[in-house]
């Protein structure tokens, strides 16, 4: 789907909406978006780069702010954590920004919070570490034997997540109580099965670990909405066959394809998609 299909689609659905959809939202209804590097796209397109976040202006933020004429405030930042909701974040830079938290106020209306991967240094460990120990074991799993050795694995750190997104949940809660709030997943990033491709350098034996972690980190995030009565948005499932290996990718591998994006970072279609998915949520 074009983003000038989703523009025009939920445009559509939210003027329906002045009588039954987009509850609670109206035309110049205040709209944050918190988040890290898979909100802010940076790279894909024309991008925001004052502060260090590397905000696209084609992000799904801006694609539903633009479709529903609500005012948006993106404080989406590459690198960020839960923990930079409520406080300062160190870039990679050497800069700070403020906590994302701060864009909230009691006149917010809507909030989307797409946070997770990155604590514990999870996307990190799969998406660095995972390619690099593949160097000298590509047919092993160099990197599940690695995690399983350690004390701080993977395992352990997802189950800490939660906690983490539900005090950034309660704390947007609490400064804006009447903000619909969405808490958006992650698409399928990793393919199912053991066969990779040329722009996924991961181990063959690792394609079971990577692919696991990219459902546990959404499973963390609908634990989350549920302990909260928040809605959870499930980008995993419908963006099947869209993985990096897909015929039709809708995230980057090692190599953007098209240069349109980071590597391992979402492209267009997938902002598209994601913009789409929250319109129909806020029918509801």
């Amino acid at each position: 789907m074009s983003r000038q299909t989703v523009l025009l689609a939920t445009a559509l659905i939210c003027l329906a909406g002045l009588l039954t959809g987009c509850k609670g939202l109206g035309k110049q209804a205040e709209y944050v978006a918190l988040g890290d590097s898979y909100t802010a796209s940076p790279y894909m397109g024309p991008r925001d780069v004052t502060d260090g976040c590397v905000r696209s202006s084609e992000n799904y933020p801006q694609q539903v702010a633009e479709a529903t004429d609500m005012v948006l405030k993106d404080v989406s930042c590459s690198s960020a954590q839960t923990k930079d909701v409520q406080g300062r974040q160190t870039l990679p830079s050497g800069g700070e920004v403020a906590p994302q938290l701060d864009a909230v106020a009691e006149a917010t209306k809507l909030v989307t919070i797409g946070l997770g991967f990155n604590d514990f240094a999870l996307t990190t460990r799969v998406m660095a570490g995972c390619p690099q120990l593949a160097v000298s074991d590509p047919e092993g799993s160099p990197c599940t034997e690695l995690d399983a050795a350690t004390e701080d694995n993977v395992a352990n750190a997802l189950e800490a997540v939660p906690d983490n997104l539900v005090g950034v949940i309660e704390a947007v809660q609490a400064k804006a109580p009447d903000a619909r709030i969405l808490l958006i997943g992650y698409p399928q990033i990793f393919p199912a099965g053991d066969e990779g491709c040329d722009n996924l350098p991961i181990a063959k034996g690792d394609l079971d670990f990577v692919r696991q972690v990219n459902i546990d980190i959404n499973t963390a995030l609908q634990s989350a909405a549920a302990q909260t009565g928040i809605t959870y948005i499930d980008t995993f499932t419908p963006s099947e066959g869209h993985d990096i290996c897909g015929d039709e990718p809708w995230v980057a591998g090692a190599q953007a394809l098209d240069g349109d994006a980071v590597p391992w970072h979402p492209y267009l279609a997938e902002a598209d998609f994601v913009a789409d998915l929250i319109t129909e949520a806020l029918k509801d």
